[in-house]
């Protein structure tokens, strides 16, 4: 049986030849149970299973002085998620005394990126690549290592490195090479010369490699956040000089595309993103991302009725076998056939969003409410209680708020789904419709302290390819420098607020107790996040603060505005690196509370 598990495992059977093995071991005599041990762990190795920790572990233990098997037995933890002790074994090896350095090396790299020791791992990819700078792999690697971690300055670093290295080695290397002729060929035979040049294939492969070094550290320039203005202008120039050898790249059209909508380019960065629908190799999935983006463009540049059949993409990225969904393609499918098909039906509403495009969105119900028999609104979870009790009547008389699934209904469709299938084609024709929750009254009551709420975080945002976020540090700069105010933290989650400012969010279960919150509040200053949404529908003065790459909802980067919500709501632009900007956001709050 030792012959046949040894065969199963040259054979690269690996699941035969750890059975066999096994099974065999058990009644195996003593000169053949360490080969089927040793079998038996290797193919375990192979198969990345629990078995191969214990088995390296055992053949370990019977040869000490063995370094191959002190190594299986690293990879083995390694394999089992136990990166610390692999790293143990490995750093107390003589690495320099072995002609399995490059292996260790490798096994390291391994046990301090799962560790997330990126100075540790950054000095062995170093060595490794002083061994071999040419080995475009490993600078793939060191580049991803850096880029997934967020440290992206220090990816752009390696990253540039790479791309310089490549281009040495293409400067180096010969433009042809001799190719040797067919000796018995009519041309050898008339003018006696046995070789001829050819164009190196490693200048095309070269060239190649230059490409995707440049490409990465432009995409690295539009993920980093330090310097967004600056980082997408470098993005720009190099897909700008990149497009003749890019015109297939599905990826590159769609970040040249981010690349000239930050920068202001939006006619081109149109054209960008449509090139990807007609690129064979494209996937679905691109072509759907591109749409969605697509749509987003066109609404902040006010051209709703283009936009709406691309927005419904969107849907893609949610759930495609969720009930909603299957729900949503019999009604686009009905809608299709007559455009007329929700006049006197009972319509199930879902949010698909977020909480902020359910405040804004809210709206389309009434319009909705206008042609359908009943329509039954289902918010997020934490929102009902807010809806059921807030919910204005006039012009959502026939809307019901509900928090359970409904068991009879006509059709079911996404709540932002509602400007295409009732041709809301503009901006105007959505604010013009009556908000979902009435704005505050007037209160007359005057606090002898300006009460500020504000909020510089969202979850959602970290999913996203720009971020809204700001840290708690840039909001306290400006904040605690105010006079005679109360500051009051409508963030949720877990962070340290000075004593005095007070932690409301702390106690946030739903959305009821935030709307309850704002009522006791003058303004209020944050991000672009929901709160801003409802603090602004409900009236309370508030002031918003970008990023530079801000969300379609606020216009161009030019001019931002937040057209939405009309004189409620007021903006700032602001880089979350720069400190400097807290005299003139505290003007505006200045502003804010004297108006």
């Amino acid at each position: 049986m030792l012959d046949l598990a040894q065969m199963r495992y040259f054979e690269g059977n690996f699941t035969d030849c750890f059975h066999i093995s096994t099974q065999t071991l058990k009644n195996a005599k003593d000169k053949n149970k360490e080969k089927l041990l040793e079998l038996a762990a290797l193919s375990a190795l192979q198969l990345g299973i629990p078995q191969s920790l214990e088995l390296c572990a055992e053949v370990c233990n019977l040869q000490r002085d063995s370094l191959f098997w002190t190594l299986c037995f690293a990879k083995a933890l390694l394999g089992q998620n136990k990166a610390q002790a692999a790293m143990q074994i490995l750093e107390s090896l003589n690495i320099n005394a072995t002609p399995l350095q490059q292996e260790i090396l490798t096994l390291l790299l391994q046990s301090y990126k799962a560790q997330n020791l990126l100075e540790k791992a950054d000095s062995i990819y170093k060595i490794l690549l002083q061994n071999n700078p040419t080995n475009w792999n490993i600078w793939n690697e060191f580049v991803t290592m850096y880029y997934n971690a967020g440290a992206y300055e220090n990816s752009l670093a390696v990253c540039q490195n790479a791309y310089t290295i490549a281009l040495q080695a293409l400067n180096q290397t010969p433009p042809t090479i001799p190719q040797s002729l067919n000796p018995n060929s009519l041309d050898v035979r008339i003018s006696g010369m046995t070789q001829n040049m050819v164009e190196n294939p490693e200048i095309a492969a070269l060239k190649a490699i230059i490409n995707q070094f440049a490409l990465k550290i432009a995409e690295i320039h539009l993920a980093n956040f330090k310097n967004p203005k600056q980082e997408a202008q470098e993005a720009l120039k190099i897909y700008a000089s990149s497009q003749e050898q890019n015109m297939q790249n599905t990826q590159f059209w769609y970040h040249f595309a981010r690349a000239l909508e930050y920068t202001e380019h939006y006619a081109q960065a149109e054209i960008a993103y449509k090139k990807i629908f007609g690129i064979p190799s494209a996937t679905q999935q691109y072509k759907e991302s591109a749409a969605f983006l697509l749509a987003y463009l066109l609404m902040r540049q006010d051209r709703f009725s283009e936009a709406l059949e691309f927005y419904e993409s969107r849907l893609v990225f949610g759930n495609p076998g969720a009930v909603a969904y299957q729900h949503y393609l019999v009604a686009k499918e009905a809608f299709m056939r007559d455009s007329n098909v929700f006049a006197n039906k009972v319509i199930v509403v879902n949010c698909e969003q977020g909480f902020g495009d359910a405040l804004m969105y809210g709206r389309t119900l009434s319009a909705l409410c206008k042609i359908a028999k009943k329509v039954l609104f289902l918010p997020h979870t934490p929102m009902y209680t807010l809806f059921k009790t807030h919910f204005v009547k006039v012009g959502f008389e026939n809307l019901e708020v509900i928090n359970t699934l409904p068991q009879s209904f006509d059709f079911w469709i996404p709540l932002t789904s509602i400007p295409y299938f009732l041709h809301l084609d503009s901006l105007q024709k959505i604010t013009a419709l009556p908000s979902p929750i009435a704005p505050f009254e007037a209160n007359n009551k005057k606090h002898k302290k300006k009460r500020i709420g504000f909020f510089w975080h969202t979850n959602f945002a970290l999913k996203e390819a720009n971020t809204r976020n700001f840290s708690l540090e840039f909001f306290l700069n400006f904040l605690l420098d105010l006079k005679n105010v109360e500051l009051v933290s409508l963030q949720v989650g877990e962070f340290e607020l000075p004593k005095n400012i007070e932690n409301a969010g702390a106690t946030f279960k739903d959305w009821l107790e935030t709307y309850n919150t704002l009522k006791t509040l003058d303004c209020v200053v944050g991000i672009d996040s929901s709160p801003a949404h409802l603090s602004a529908i409900c009236g309370v003065p508030t002031l918003v603060i970008l990023q530079p790459r801000f969300d379609w909802r606020f216009g161009l980067y030019s001019a931002p505005k937040a057209k939405f919500y009309g004189e409620h709501l007021r903006t700032f632009v602001a880089n979350p690196n720069d400190l400097n900007t807290k005299d003139s956001i505290k003007a505006q709050l200045q502003a804010i509370l004297e108006s």
